[in-house]
């Protein structure tokens, strides 16, 4: 379920949309490069070297994708964060009101005491 609120924060904030864009855009363009490179080249390369090379790219593709969504999960916990702040600021306050008013209504009462005492 948070992988789902991650994804879906992620892609309602602009500047990670077009982070995401760019990235499968190089990504897109790298993997056609190596590609040509690959088909052009095949007869000068060795496999491991191809495999190697292919490898790398996936790999790299998978490490900034992860990056992203961490950096949209930090994001989800840092909002979170800040309403938690303002709800339990909110509390306090409600919680500084009662006292307030519990100490006045003490005070109204124990004159009212003294009052009917006399």
């Amino acid at each position: 379920m948070s992988l789902i609120r991650t994804i879906i924060s992620m892609f309602s904030n602009k500047k990670s949309k077009l982070i995401f864009i760019l990235i499968m855009t190089f990504s897109i363009i790298e993997i056609a490069i190596q590609s040509y490179i690959i088909i052009s080249c095949k007869s000068m390369l060795p496999v491991f070297a191809i495999i190697l090379n292919v490898l790398a790219l996936l790999i790299y593709l998978c490490v900034c994708i992860f990056s992203l969504f961490k950096s949209g999960k930090l994001e989800v916990m840092n909002k979170s964060l800040e309403e938690s702040k303002l709800y339990n600021k909110t509390l306090k306050d409600m919680n500084d009101n009662i006292r307030t008013f519990k100490h006045d209504f003490s005070n109204i009462m124990q004159s009212l005491q003294r009052i009917y005492i006399k």
